[in-house]
């Protein structure tokens, strides 16, 4: 069954006989359970969250290389392991957590409230840097830096 695969965990339902639970790679092991779309699914997932964390590092660099690397963690990972679409797997987990967070952080609500933030921020930067570049003597006379 190429185009659908066995089902979600179907493959694997007659380990009994055989006494192997999974394809030791992701990849294959997406295809032997979802098919060609399955893989073509999780092809779909891993751009998008590429193109995401990209976009992310713009916004927030160590968040966005954060997500690179975890998701190049998991891309040479599933090559020797499989842990694509399988919840209890904490690489995968974190990897779902981390895309929607940085989800979060490129909405529009959330870069808003950081430019909003970073208008007060450089204000209170402002400030202070003028606080400090004139400095006043004990007389109260004013000394240029």
């Amino acid at each position: 069954q190429p185009v659908f695969g066995h089902a979600y965990g179907g493959f694997w339902v007659r380990t009994a006989e055989f006494d192997v639970n999974e394809a030791h790679n992701g990849y294959l092991n997406v295809m032997l359970e979802l098919g060609t779309v399955g893989v073509l699914l999780v092809f779909a997932f891993v751009v998008s969250m590429c193109r995401t964390a990209h976009a992310a590092l713009s916004q927030d660099f160590w968040w966005g290389a954060l997500a690179i690397s975890l998701l190049l963690m998991v891309v040479l990972h599933n090559t020797a392991e499989a842990s694509f679409l399988r919840t209890s797997d904490f690489l995968w987990s974190l990897l779902i957590c981390l895309s929607l967070l940085v989800q979060k952080l490129l909405s529009p609500e959330t870069r808003v409230q950081s430019e909003e933030n970073m208008t007060t921020d450089s204000k209170m930067e402002g400030a202070v840097l003028a606080a400090h570049s004139t400095r006043e003597a004990p007389t109260g006379r004013h000394i240029p830096s």
